[in-house]
């Protein structure tokens, strides 16, 4: 689920921000019947040091994750991280040029890098076609591009925004932004099981 904030991913973690988080609403027992139950934390890999707070349902026995704003859904970094080589492509004359432009460090080939950037238009562009059938209303005539959707919305940060823009729909999105994986590439590690164990505690001095 979702975590309304402005922070950064830095303040994020330079404020423990964590500790801060309440319990949400359960999402699966009638309104008022059900109150959800800490059940730990787990950490992200980037940007190091920081954790997600986790609570668990008791009654169905499920367990439910506050992501912050500024974190991508199933795969690492921020969304402006996932957000800025794709805008890079689309101002780019070809995509060897916005490969050259945004190819993270560590790549050792030119292959490699493209698929990099490839993985990251697929999935803006997924999202934003998704997005663009949920709300006609607001998006019909807009070119499923960053550019277009940062212009109706009036933003720079398009990734963002329309995490608050859909929250209605963020289990039916898929990731970075929305929480439905997609594919065996969002993953960044191994499946999680269905029923997962109590989360971990953040190491002494970070709670």
């Amino acid at each position: 689920m979702r975590f309304a904030t402005n922070l950064t991913d830095k303040e994020y973690v330079s404020r423990r921000a964590w500790n801060t988080v309440s319990a949400p609403p359960c999402p699966w027992c009638k309104p008022g019947t059900c109150e959800l139950a800490p059940h730990g934390f787990y950490p992200r890999v980037k940007p190091q040091g920081a954790w997600i707070r986790r609570f668990i349902c008791r009654t169905v026995k499920r367990t439910v994750s506050l992501l912050p704003d500024c974190f991508a859904a199933w795969v690492q970094g921020t969304l402006e991280e996932q957000e800025e080589p794709v805008r890079v492509a689309e101002r780019a004359a070809t995509q060897a040029a916005a490969v050259e432009q945004v190819r993270p460090p560590g790549e050792c080939s030119l292959a490699s890098a493209q698929r990099w950037l490839q993985r990251r238009m697929r999935w803006v562009g997924v999202l934003l076609v998704a997005v663009k059938g949920l709300y006609p209303e607001r998006f019909t005539g807009v070119e499923p591009t960053l550019a277009g959707f940062g212009q109706q919305l009036g933003s720079e940060t398009v990734l963002r925004t329309l995490r608050e823009v859909a929250e209605a729909q963020l289990g039916n999105l898929p990731a970075p932004v929305g929480f439905r994986r997609v594919s065996v590439t969002l993953r960044t590690g191994p499946r999680a099981a269905t029923k997962q164990a109590s989360g971990l505690s953040p190491p002494p001095g970070s709670g």
